[in-house]
């Protein structure tokens, strides 16, 4: 019995040390209230990073603001929402959310595309899975990333993320994000030398 005990012991400490190891991925715990009348937006960038790859969606590592360049870089975020934002974005064809790269070499500016992003395994153009978590949480916690492979050198990249409507998501209040619309911060920014 004491044998039991101490296996479920050793099991459960290393449990809690793997945890811990995820924790600059984990959300907050509670979660903010975003629920009618709540001082938050409807939904909102809680957590963001640029890194050189994503796995098990969360970044292998967050690189400073500054770095030489790489094959590939991407920006991974956590959004957080209620169920204001569900049925908002529901109801206000906001889906899918998109992030804007935009690049400036010297005085010129490159916009590369809109990209759609995933949230876990699809687009959300769907909100089931959503559904799901505000049902249980009254809140969602969700992870996405994009990425970019073609790169300038001795460039600024400037990433917006906004919705099907072209709205600005805003960041946390936390986050050091740069305004995009009406002095709304949705924007992250990374130098490539």
């Amino acid at each position: 019995m004491l044998l039991k005990i101490m296996l479920w012991f050793a099991f459960f400490v290393a449990t809690q040390a793997i945890n811990t190891f995820a924790a600059p991925c984990d959300g907050p715990d509670p979660l903010p209230d975003f629920s009618e009348g709540g001082a938050l937006p409807i939904i909102r960038i809680a957590d963001v990073a640029f890194t050189l790859n994503v796995q098990n969606n969360c970044p292998t590592e967050r690189l400073d603001i500054k770095i030489n360049k790489p094959e590939k870089l991407y920006l991974w975020m956590r959004l957080e929402g209620g169920t204001n934002a569900l049925n908002l974005l529901r109801r206000d064809g906001r889906l899918p959310l998109k992030h804007t790269w935009i690049a400036r070499v010297a005085s010129r500016r490159y916009t590369d595309g809109q990209e759609e992003i995933s949230i876990a395994d699809g687009i959300i153009n769907d909100v089931r899975g959503l559904e799901s978590e505000v049902r249980r949480m009254t809140v969602f916690d969700w992870r996405t990333n994009s990425a970019k492979s073609r790169l300038f050198t001795n460039a600024s990249y400037l990433v917006e993320i906004r919705d099907n409507r072209n709205t600005p998501i805003p960041c946390a209040d936390n986050l050091d994000c740069e305004p995009c619309d009406n002095g709304i911060k949705c924007g992250i920014r990374m130098t490539i030398n």
